[in-house]
């Protein structure tokens, strides 16, 4: 009996170790850039981190709508799993969004505030409907077109090789 614990604990915290470590290494590379460990020029250095920043984030939020995209998998486990990997990514991308936000003003933002807030109301009425035990189809939909939203805003801020597109000052 206690090694089942010890196997419940694994699989709630795999899913979540390496989205963090992404996270992780993405702030840190941002560190080491705003500290001039490279050596590159101000300039230079500040257009990379940015474009490091961004791409990160990109991949974070791509993280969430790839975990979202399995909703509709035979067997999903929506509360255990897919839900909250969403919320951890999410989480992450909207970390890297306030870093852009505070150190390249909030033009920089790649995500809408009032979108990822329905988002994040929308997870917390799933979760609360499936603790009640009542239905939570509506939701999930009303998550899935949030989800498109953000798909759409972000596309239009990276080009088709997935670089950061320049933002009018």
């Amino acid at each position: 009996m206690h090694t089942a614990s010890r196997s419940g604990r694994r699989r709630i915290l795999k899913p979540y170790i390496l989205p963090l470590i992404y996270c992780l290494a993405g702030m840190l590379l941002a560190g080491a850039i705003f500290t001039g460990v490279n050596g590159f020029s101000t300039h230079t250095a500040d257009s990379d981190t940015l474009s490091a920043i961004a791409t990160a984030e990109h991949a974070e939020w791509t993280g969430a709508f790839d975990a979202f995209d399995t909703i509709g998998y035979p067997n999903a486990d929506i509360h255990g799993d897919i839900l909250p990997r969403i919320q951890l990514h999410f989480y992450s991308a909207e970390t890297l969004d306030r870093l852009l936000s505070q150190q390249y003003g909030a033009q920089y933002s790649l995500i809408d505030p009032e979108i990822y807030r329905y988002v994040t109301l929308t997870i917390e009425e799933i979760e609360a409907a499936a603790q009640q035990g009542t239905s939570i189809e509506p939701m999930i939909e009303n998550l899935r077109v949030y989800m498109l939203m953000m798909q759409e805003g972000l596309a239009q801020r990276f080009d088709a090789n997935g670089n950061i597109l320049p933002v009018s000052d």
